[in-house]
């Protein structure tokens, strides 16, 4: 006998629910690598960030840091 399960006001039996369970999960994987992607253009080049000497002058010291909050958990 097969069980079935109540979807949307309508008995659904569970073999078929297994089925679309199967389908959407390998569908959902394989249909992205089927669909045209706009990303076929040039790739735009991003230049890299301009350092400046304020950005120098706060650069985050890890080492100081990590220094700091073992001497606050020493005491």
């Amino acid at each position: 006998m097969v069980s079935y399960y109540t979807v949307l006001g309508k008995k659904v039996p569970s073999h078929i629910l297994a089925i679309a369970t199967i389908v959407a999960t390998v569908g959902g994987i394989a249909l992205p690598k089927y669909i045209p992607s706009s990303k076929s253009e040039s790739p735009k080049v991003v230049p890299p960030p301009v350092e400046t000497s304020a950005s120098k002058d706060e650069e985050f010291d890890f080492e100081k840091l990590i220094g700091d909050f073992l001497k606050e958990e020493q005491k």
